[in-house]
This record gives structure tokens, sequence and C-alpha cells, in this order.
């Protein structure tokens, strides 16, 4: 039975790698790893109430389980953002090269991608105090593409372009995470968890050098592709005093990944015009960087206060300020300032809270519903349009249903309202020296506001084997 719970397990991880898709919560992290949690906007987090996803929060909730058991989840993720130059704080020489309307300019259509995020858990009881688990998830991700939508109002002949597109066109990060788990049931009321996680990174950048149509491509696109691997840890606790209280603390270590890849430049007239930029024209240059990736502390608590009706609530704090910037060099060709690889996220420490309810309808149905609230990691107006993000407020409904013993199915659903966000890129904002403009050498600012919802739908399976 053991070697076919194995079996069972290494092929579930080996498909989810197969995926490069991910999704966004504070910061570029990803939620979506539950869909018991989705149906209750994750209050309760890392509880065993949640079933053996609780293990992304703490891994402590692999011995929950009087046999073996096995959980297959997957979210559809639909964000939606838009951005709106505003022309009342843009420079005029970053106007100049936009179409605009009596009082707006620019806005985009959405710029988010829709996702699909897999995941899998597996756990085995290895005797009454000790447990095998095995998480395969993706705590890291979003994909956005900024469309073209303005024209250059200097040329007789007109293209697409947007203002924005210096700073971005378009972004991507996925990630996969394995964490093995160990699990010790100290007694019937306490049991600890820990783990190694071992986390793959892949990520695309791209935006143009030149603000100017891609007609002719005198916009010059480069493109920046990077993967990269880190070693981290999980750890965590559950207590559960009484037969209707759970308590769970659980901690996900910081991850420190090596990033290497290329950068292309699209063979560009513009870039043969001078000595110093002539050799990037149609150059593929390889590129080295390092990123550390937050830790995160989570408390979850379950209090079932009837016999049907449950409480739940959750406080989680992410060490996004670990994170400013991303620096890349070129390893086979000299550093130049005109065209830094510097990704700049420029975060401070996020915090989510959240609180729920579950009410068992009938013995084989059980109702949830939750309200979350997030204070994004975005600090001021330093936010980057590749990944406009801003606090906000999100409601969740789901059921759980038994099928047969030991099989049930999850359904969650959630609804995210984003407030409105300013971004400024002007001065103290470092992503000024990526806008050159027609006055060559004079920093210029760029204003723009976004505005966004987020909805999703997330399904799983669980089965629970006897021993």
């Amino acid at each position: 039975m053991f070697k076919k719970y194995l079996h069972v397990v290494v092929t579930a991880a080996a498909a989810l790698l197969a995926f490069s898709v991910a999704a966004q919560a504070g910061g570029f992290a990803s939620r979506d790893q539950s869909a018991v949690g989705e149906g209750m906007s994750f209050a309760g987090e890392g509880t065993p109430g949640m079933g053996l996803s609780a293990m992304f929060w703490n891994p402590a909730a692999v011995t929950q389980v009087t046999g073996w058991g096995a959980e297959a989840h997957v979210s559809y993720r639909m964000p939606r953002s838009s951005i709106t130059t505003d022309p009342a704080v843009t420079s005029p020489s970053i106007e100049l090269l936009n179409s605009c309307g009596a009082g707006f300019c620019d806005r985009t259509s959405n710029i988010f991608e829709n996702q699909i995020i897999p995941t899998f858990y597996g756990a085995y009881r290895l005797n009454p105090n000790w447990y095998l688990g095995l998480s395969v998830t993706q705590p890291f991700g979003f994909s956005t593409r900024i469309p073209d939508t303005g024209s250059f109002t200097l040329a007789a002949g007109t293209g697409p372009s947007t203002v924005t597109q210096q700073l971005a066109t378009s972004a991507k990060i996925s990630s996969i995470d394995v964490n093995p788990i160990v699990g010790w049931k100290i007694t019937n009321g306490i049991s600890v968890g820990i783990g190694p996680q071992f986390l793959w990174l892949r990520n695309t950048f791209d935006r143009d050098l030149f603000q100017l149509p891609a007609v002719t491509n005198f916009d010059s696109p480069v493109s920046l592709e990077t993967r990269g691997f880190g070693v981290g840890l999980t750890a965590g606790i559950t207590v559960t005093p009484t037969s209707t209280t759970e308590v769970a603390l659980g901690y996900r270590s910081r991850v420190s990944a090596n990033l290497s890849g290329h950068q292309f430049f699209t063979p560009n007239a513009l870039l043969l015009v001078a000595p110093a930029t002539a050799p990037l024209s149609g150059a593929t240059l390889g590129v080295d960087g390092n990123v550390t990736l937050p830790d995160q502390v989570s408390l979850g608590g379950r209090q079932r206060v009837t016999r049907d009706l449950t409480l739940l609530g959750t406080v989680e704090w992410t060490h996004w300020s670990v994170l400013q910037n991303v620096s890349y060099a070129f390893n086979n060709y000299p550093a130049t300032v005109l065209y830094p690889s510097v990704i700049n996220f420029n975060y401070r420490d996020g915090w989510f809270f959240s609180a729920g309810a579950e009410y068992q309808l009938s013995p084989d149905t059980k109702l949830r519903a939750g309200i979350g609230y997030e204070i994004s990691p975005v600090r001021g107006s330093l936010g980057w349009v590749a990944l406009p993000e801003a606090n906000s407020t999100t409601l969740s409904a789901g059921f759980s249903h038994r099928l047969t013993q030991g099989l049930t199915v999850d359904f969650g659903y959630s609804y995210k309202w984003i407030d409105s966000q300013t971004i400024l890129v002007g001065p103290g904002n470092p992503d000024q020296s990526k806008l050159i403009t027609l006055i060559p050498g004079v920093f210029n600012t760029w204003g723009g506001n976004t505005s966004g919802h987020d909805q999703a739908v997330s399904l799983a399976l669980r089965y629970a084997f006897p021993k």
C-alpha cells in the first residue's frame, strides 16, 4: 500500500511540474492552494479542518490522517485591472507621444491573464506518532500583458504606443514548490511538522527601450527571461486543547534563488546609431541575478460553537520588505547604465486578516463563507505598472459534500474588490531612469491610476484511506 501511495505522489508531482502558471495575492504570492480555504476567504489557515491542504500553511496538519490520504485541488483565477495615465502629473515630453482626449489619456483594457493553479497533497501514517507527507504547490506568480493604447502624434505615420511601454510591456512569474514533510504527534492535543521546500522559478519581463511607436520597430523591444532554484523550510504546530478548538501556527521560510537566463535585444536601427549600443542590436546576452522571496507566518483558529456551527479566523504576515529589487548583470557583455536590468518592487511587509464560518447542513454537506482584508505590500505610489496592486477586500462562499465513504468534493468561490492605486514614476522612484524621452539625460515623470477586481473558482477531490 505504501509503495502504491509513493507512486501516486510522484506521478502527481511530475504532472504539476509541467504547469507554468500562477496567480496573484499580496505582492506576487498565490493564496489559491486550497478549495476549502477559497470558500471561506482562507479563515482558519493551517487548521486540520481544512483537510490536507492545510499543510501549505502548517505542515503539522499532516498528522490528521488515520491511514493515508490524497487531495487534488485546482483553481481558476480571473484577475482584472486597467491603467489610466494622468496627464496632470505626467511630463509633457512623455505625454506628447500619446493620443489624449479631454481629461484622460491612455486607459488600457485588462492587463492580467487568467490562470489555472493545480495543487496536490498527500499524507501517510507510519505509526500512531509519526507521519510522512508531500505538498506540490505554486506559491508565487502572476502574468500580465499591457496592451498598446495610444498613437505617436509627431509623425505622419501612426502606430500603437503606450506611455508605460518603457516600464513594462508584459511580465510573468511562475513557480513550483515541492515540500516533503515529517510530522510528529507529541500528544493527542499537540502535533508538529517540518520539511524542506524546493522551489523552482521562471520569470519573463519585457519592455521597450524607447517610447516610440512599433512601426519600423523604433520602440526597440527587449526581453529578459530567467530561471532559478532555491531551498527553504516549512514548520508548524497544531494545538487542540479541546475537541471543539483548533489552533495552528505555521511558518514558511524565505527562499534565496540564483537566477540565470538571457536578455534579447530586438534588431533596431536606433541602437545602431551609437557605437556603445550598436553591439546590442539583435544580441542575446547571458544574465545572472538573485532574488530573496519572503518568509511568512500564519496563525489560524477554528472554534465549534454549536453542533453545526464553527467559527474561524486567520492572521497572516508576509515579510515582503526583504524584496526591494532584483538586479541582473550581463555575464558576457559590459554593463551599461543606459539599459539597466533591474526589476524594482519596493515592497513593505504585507498583512492578511480573515474571518469565516462553517455550517453542517447535513451529515454529508457542509456550507462555508468568509471575508478577508489584505494590506498590500506596495509602498505609497511606488507601484509597478506590470503588477498593479492595492489593499483589497474579499468575500467568499463554498461547500464540501461527501460523495462516498472517504471521498469528498469541495467547491469555493471568491470575489475581491481591489482599491484604486496611484503610481508615480518620478523623483524617488528608481524606475524613473527607464524613461528616456525627447530630452536625453533629463528624467521625466509618468503618473497614472489603476483599478480592478479579482475572481477565483476552486474545486477539489479529497480521499482518506483507512489504515
